[in-house]
């Protein structure tokens, strides 16, 4: 007979402050990258899997990386998205921005 384990879930906990970020004529309000309550599995699984440095992941775990966090944007900040669309000379590289200062106004190690 197999044993059923339960698990319960944690208790969600008072969200920390979210990172304001103007891009062009956009403002948006990004959730904390420490704060896992409001983040989708597929952004937590990208910082986990940048762990270790993001200069130091494949080509392929970076484009990866990339992808999860173009998808989030275009889901859930499709304002955003579109004014990087629209007004970026270079995507990649204003995408990479946006994350570094999202990463570093989440108190977070961008280059880690």
């Amino acid at each position: 007979m197999t044993n059923i384990v339960e698990i319960t879930p944690s208790d969600i906990t008072e969200p920390l402050e979210p990172v304001h970020i103007k891009y062009g004529n956009v403002k948006v309000d990004l959730p904390n990258l420490q704060d896992t309550a409001t983040l989708p599995l597929e952004i937590i699984q990208a910082g986990i899997i940048s762990a270790h440095g993001f200069n130091r992941l494949s080509d392929s775990d970076q484009t990866t990386i990339l992808a999860a966090f173009l998808a989030y944007l275009q889901r859930d900040f499709p304002q955003l998205w579109r004014e990087i669309n629209a007004k970026a000379g270079n995507k990649m590289d204003d995408l990479q921005r946006i994350i570094t200062v999202w990463a570093e106004q989440s108190a977070l190690d961008p280059k880690a």
